[in-house]
């Protein structure tokens, strides 16, 4: 397989899994806001009182735990697949103006994975480039802010 093949497949391949982790992360915040915005309303009938109150704090903190945790973990690999397609479209631009000459094809690990060294350098460049307000920064924090506030509007309705 030459470098332009190869560099294309990782571009492609990650692109669509770019893609599905955004929708998984954003459909799980939407489902998370959602049900922080019932709680939000309805926040005074669901500690309610007798013995399933400990049960029911339970459910919510787990709740909380369990929909923060799945949200980070899926805009997480959306990031490392942005920046995977970013690597390889610069490799690629670079390849076709016939400036990237003997590039080092050793295997090196990127998180999980082993790609080319080349392709390591470059994902290392594409991560040192990223900033809070810079690639998929303003749309995470939106969502962890947005997130934290409904969190804590549910939680002191339901305090309260």
């Amino acid at each position: 397989m030459n470098i332009e093949a190869l560099l294309l497949s990782y571009r492609d391949y990650y692109g669509s899994y770019h893609h599905h982790k955004e929708r998984m992360a954003y459909t799980a915040a939407t489902l998370y806001l959602g049900a922080a915005t019932a709680a939000i309303f309805e926040g005074h009938d669901i500690l309610g009182s007798g013995f399933r109150t400990p049960i029911i704090v339970i459910m919510l903190v787990a709740g909380v735990l369990v929909g923060f945790s799945f949200v980070v973990w899926q805009l997480g690999n959306r990031r490392r697949a942005g920046d995977i397609v970013s690597a390889s479209t610069s490799l690629l631009a670079k390849q076709l103006a016939g400036e990237l000459e003997k590039p080092d094809m050793s295997r090196w690990r990127y998180w999980d994975q082993d790609f080319p060294k080349f392709l390591v350098d470059q994902l290392d460049h594409v991560a040192d480039l990223r900033g809070l307000f810079r690639g998929a920064g303003p749309s995470e924090t939106i969502t962890w802010i947005a997130m934290g506030l409904w969190t804590l509007l549910a939680a002191l309705r339901i305090c309260s």
